[in-house]
């Protein structure tokens, strides 16, 4: 579920996304 929220703030950056959270 963390990817679909990144959808909308980081459309950019998904993969970035699971190594931050």
């Amino acid at each position: 579920a963390l990817g679909l929220t990144i959808n909308k703030t980081g459309l950019t950056a998904p993969k970035r996304i699971p190594k931050h959270a």
